[in-house]
């Protein structure tokens, strides 16, 4: 299984640097970050997130939610939300 996640958090600039870092150090494109409509959260897509990187991130304490590549039905509804739908009159 490959090291990608999917962090839902705060939106920390220190949180998203180091999200960034990672990725960007598996030789990845930009960082997929999609804000949630008020601003407060994030959801953060990292490769390279395995389990030794993971367990050093102090802020993974404190995460809301974290999917793998198995859980794309979750973050997909998640998604559709009003809450972080692109328009929010959207909604599921």
């Amino acid at each position: 299984m490959a090291n990608k996640r999917w962090f839902r958090v705060v939106n920390d600039p220190d949180i998203l640097d180091d999200c960034r870092l990672r990725h960007e150090s598996q030789g990845r494109g930009n960082l997929s970050v999609r804000l949630r409509n008020d601003g407060v959260e994030a959801v953060v897509k990292v490769d390279g997130a395995d389990k030794t990187w993971r367990r050093q991130r102090t802020w993974l304490d404190h995460e809301v939610g974290v999917w793998d590549e198995d859980d794309h039905d979750n973050l997909k509804a998640l998604m559709r939300t009003p809450a972080w739908a692109d328009d929010p009159s959207e909604g599921p």
